[in-house]
């Protein structure tokens, strides 16, 4: 996506972020895998995010939650036109679809570096709310290896 031009104020950052259930359980690898093929189709979108994964019950599917963020058209068609029919998650959930500032409190991105992002998330610890999901955001950007945020 083209920067905006000396002058013009940059397009405002659209976030969606729903939550579903897996429809087979997800090991980290095929994570790691769904994370890499998600972070180079968003790289040529101009989107970025999030998404999380838990186990509940060991054999069984799981629960997903992602936050994506980016120009709204390009956001929304992601979700509406891809993710909300991926074979691999049923009864999708939007929580909230609408102008990140009004979710977070400021128009920048959440997850500015991450094309997308896998987490396995304890059962215990996953986000079950909008609310919970932003109190965790510094943790999700904390990289204990480099002992800083990313």
């Amino acid at each position: 996506m083209a920067p905006p031009l000396p002058g013009e104020a940059p397009p405002q950052v659209h976030a969606l972020f729903y939550r579903s259930l897996a429809t087979r359980p997800m090991s980290n690898l095929d994570l790691h895998r769904l994370a890499v093929r998600a972070a180079e189709s968003n790289a040529r979108l101009g989107v970025t995010g999030l998404l999380l994964y838990t186990r509940v019950i060991e054999g069984e599917g799981g629960l997903f939650a992602q936050w994506i963020e980016g120009p709204e058209a390009r956001v929304r068609a992601l979700y509406y036109d891809r993710i909300a029919h991926d074979p691999r998650h049923t009864d999708c959930e939007v929580v909230f679809d609408g102008p990140a500032r009004e979710a977070t409190g400021h128009d920048e991105r959440q997850f500015s570096r991450w094309g997308m992002s896998g987490i396995v998330e304890r059962p215990g610890l996953f986000p079950v709310s909008l609310e919970s999901f932003l109190e965790r955001v510094p943790m999700y950007l904390y990289d204990p290896a480099t002992r800083s945020y990313v």
